[in-house]
C-alpha cells in the first residue's frame, strides 16, 4: 500500500498536481489499480464554507478532537450556518461524483441521496437539527477532511458511513414527516 501511495505522489508530481490525497480543495479518489481519478469538489466549484465548519472540518481530525459519531454530528451541525444550507443545491453535482465511484456501498449512496434530496426539498431553517446535521454529514461525505481516507481500500467510507446513519437515525421522525408529507413511503426509502 505504501509503494503504491508513493507511486501516485509521484505521478501527481509529474503533472504539476498536489501530491496529497484527502485535501479540502480536490478530492482525488484512488482506485485498487492505482488509478488517479479527480472528482469536483467544492473548492473547484467557487463554494466556501462559513469559516465555523470549514475550521471544524478541518481540526476534527487533529489530536485533542476526539469524539464520538454523535458528538461529532452535533458538533458539526452547530457550526453549519444558513449560507452553508444555501450552497448544498449547487454541490449535488459534486456529491453525484463522489457517489458514482462507491460501486461496493449502495447503501451509503443511498443513504446520501436521501440527506441530499431532503435538503433540496426543504426551506432553508437555519434552526432546524435536522437539516443542520443532513447538512454536516453531507459535507463531511464530501470534503475529503477524514478521519479516515477514502482512498484506503475497504474501510476507507467507514467513518462517511457512521456520520451519514447516525444524522438519519437522529432524524428519523423528521425525515420520516417529510417523506409523509410528500405522499412517500419512508419504509421505501429507509
Amino acid at each position: 500500500m505504501k509503494r503504491r501511495f508513493d507511486t501516485v505522489q509521484r505521478r501527481l508530481r509529474a503533472h504539476g498536481k498536489s501530491p496529497g490525497i484527502c485535501n479540502p480543495v480536490r478530492l482525488v479518489v484512488v482506485r485498487g489499480n492505482g488509478f488517479v481519478r479527480r472528482t469536483q469538489s467544492a473548492a473547484r466549484m467557487n463554494i466556501s464554507l462559513s469559516s465555523p465548519l470549514s475550521r471544524y472540518l478541518a481540526d476534527m481530525s487533529r489530536p485533542g478532537h476526539e469524539a464520538t459519531t454523535s458528538q461529532h454530528l452535533e458538533r458539526g451541525a452547530e457550526c453549519v450556518q444558513a449560507e452553508d444550507l444555501a450552497a448544498l443545491p449547487r454541490l449535488r453535482t459534486a456529491v453525484e461524483a463522489k457517489l458514482a465511484g462507491i460501486a461496493d456501498s449502495p447503501r451509503l449512496r443511498e443513504r446520501v441521496g436521501l440527506l441530499l434530496r431532503y435538503l433540496e426539498e426543504s426551506p432553508i431553517d437555519p434552526t432546524n437539527v435536522c437539516q443542520r446535521e443532513a447538512a454536516f454529514a453531507v459535507f463531511y461525505f464530501l470534503k475529503g477532511y477524514d478521519l479516515i481516507p477514502d482512498s484506503l481500500p475497504d474501510v476507507g467510507l467507514l467513518d462517511d458511513a457512521l456520520l451519514v446513519e447516525t444524522a438519519l437515525r437522529r432524524n428519523a421522525h423528521d425525515l420520516h414527516a417529510h417523506w409523509s408529507a410528500r405522499g412517500r413511503s419512508w419504509s421505501e426509502s429507509f
